[in-house]
């Protein structure tokens, strides 16, 4: 486990066991009898995205475990396509962690972490190979969201590159893809087999898998909202990173759908890096701390 998961288990130390809710109801018997091409999956995917640009939710709700140790956190969730994202976490009014990111870059802050430094990194510098100390990476948590576009507006994307398989419960698209820092890896987002409706999730999954078939992390969708657009929004996400032994189910109160308060143009501080008071700021490419912020100097003025 990375000392950053651990200490952002430590954040909430004081917070009881949290429990989990009554699964959603059994979906329905019919089952779709032939298996969906890859463009149909993606055109799915796609139509939620574009009724899904933005949302925000001030009452998110967090059980964090680490190895096995389970505590629960407050907190609010800002995401706006395509990267930007911003993740606050509380504890009785005091806040303890900070995730976001922009175009630009992503960063990180634990208070609880050893030391509870300010890290980020740009995207630039994230594909020339940085490995990362903290698994939780804001792209991922868009894409579980249902937020993610599978077409031409992605650079990335190479319709030959997915396919699809049929697994008796489920459907399969996978896509064999890299990693930001390069790496193969293969994702697989799975759907029921059936046309979910009400609270039962159409994608039930997301994982990713290093090249050699080693699951890095998964998150599943157990419980979905339905926007008047027609956007399905993810109400219940359980995240997990077997190698760290970490897992973060979230739920998803009050969330808000395209709102103008989570446009970065209209609030254009909501997805900047923050500076905190006392708190060094560390550039994980570079492995060196940034140098402070030059202190204010006082402007002489022209007598008379």
């Amino acid at each position: 486990m990375t000392a950053a998961a651990c200490a952002l288990v430590a954040t909430a130390g004081c917070m009881g066991l949290t429990s989990g809710s009554k699964a959603p109801a059994p979906p329905p018997a019919a089952r779709i009898s032939q298996t969906p091409t890859r463009d149909e999956l993606l055109a799915y995917l796609n139509r939620n995205a574009q009724r899904l640009t933005a949302l925000e939710t001030r009452d998110l709700d967090m059980d964090i475990t680490a190895g096995r140790e389970t505590i629960g956190v407050g907190g609010s969730l800002y995401c706006q396509q395509p990267r930007n994202f911003r993740l606050r976490a509380k504890v009785v009014g005091k806040e303890v962690a900070d995730v976001g990111s922009n175009d630009h870059e992503f960063w990180y802050w634990i208070s609880e972490n050893k030391p509870p430094d300010l890290y980020h990194c740009s995207y630039a510098d994230l594909a020339q190979g940085v490995r990362l100390p903290f698994p939780v990476q804001p792209e991922w948590v868009m894409e579980a969201l249902g937020m993610a576009r599978y077409d031409a507006s992605r650079p990335t994307f190479r319709a030959e590159n997915f396919s699809v398989e049929s697994r008796g419960q489920s459907f399969e698209l996978i896509e064999q893809t890299t990693s930001p820092q390069g790496q193969p890896v293969k994702k697989v987002t799975v759907f029921n087999n059936y046309n979910a409706s009400g609270t039962t999730p159409q994608v039930t999954a997301l994982r990713l898998y290093d090249s050699g078939g080693k699951l890095i992390c998964q998150a599943t969708i157990s419980e979905v909202r339905r926007d008047l657009s027609g956007a399905v929004i993810p109400h219940k996400v359980l995240f997990e990173w077997p190698e760290q032994k970490l897992k973060m189910r979230m739920t998803l109160d009050g969330v808000i759908v395209n709102s103008p308060s989570s446009d970065a143009v209209q609030n254009p501080r909501l997805y900047a890096r923050p500076v905190l008071t006392d708190i060094r700021s560390f550039n994980l490419a570079r492995g060196t701390y940034d140098a402070p912020p030059a202190p204010l100097q006082r402007m002489g003025g022209v007598g008379r």
